[in-house]
């Protein structure tokens, strides 16, 4: 019974308590808005010696607006970290969506969500509010955008949606601009 919630318990084992490691996964594999809040604590787990231990952002070669970005998130530390927090927790929600709603996994689960935090977690450029972590965003949206256009026979909207979401993340990172390429040949592949 305690196996299908999606609370985690705690197991003893030889007067030693611990978590289930399956059962806190098994928190994930469900699709629920409740989980979907719990990515805000996993963040905030893996980004624990960002705010320990406070240090500069990494600053990148970047567009008009990644630019402001920049001179912003140096003068306001914790306030940058808030929202870089909030743009990844959006972020992962998208991506799960995104897997979910276009059946690309054959379960219906925010694990892609929580896979995507950690490997963004694994760079520095993500760790702080930086113009790629802003670019991704949109890139993100662009991509949804994208996928939407699969067997749709009138989808110029969602075509320069996408083109549209693309722009945007190039005026943050400007390498974005290279993701047009990819676009094309996706939409050769998906028209």
């Amino acid at each position: 019974m305690l196996k299908d919630t999606a609370i985690p318990y705690i197991c003893k084992k030889k007067e030693r308590y611990f978590i289930n490691s399956h059962t806190v996964l098994s928190i994930f594999r469900t699709n629920q808005i409740f989980t979907g809040i719990l990515y805000i604590f996993y963040i905030v787990a893996l980004w624990h010696p960002v705010f320990v231990f406070p240090s500069p952002p990494v600053h990148q070669t970047s567009g008009i607006f990644g630019i402001k970005l920049n001179d912003w998130s140096e003068g306001h530390l914790f306030s940058s970290q808030v929202v870089a927090i909030l743009l990844l927790w959006g972020q992962a929600l998208l991506v799960s969506t995104l897997v979910n709603r276009h059946r690309i996994s054959p379960d219906s689960n925010l694990i892609p969500g929580l896979i995507y935090i950690l490997v963004t977690s694994c760079f520095k450029e993500f760790l702080h509010l930086s113009p790629v972590l802003v670019a991704n965003t949109f890139f993100l949206i662009a991509l949804y955008n994208l996928f939407d256009t699969y067997k749709k026979t009138s989808c110029a909207d969602l075509l320069f949606n996408t083109g549209l979401w693309l722009g945007i993340a190039s005026l943050f990172y400007m390498p974005y601009l290279y993701f047009i390429v990819f676009c094309f040949i996706a939409i050769n592949i998906l028209r």
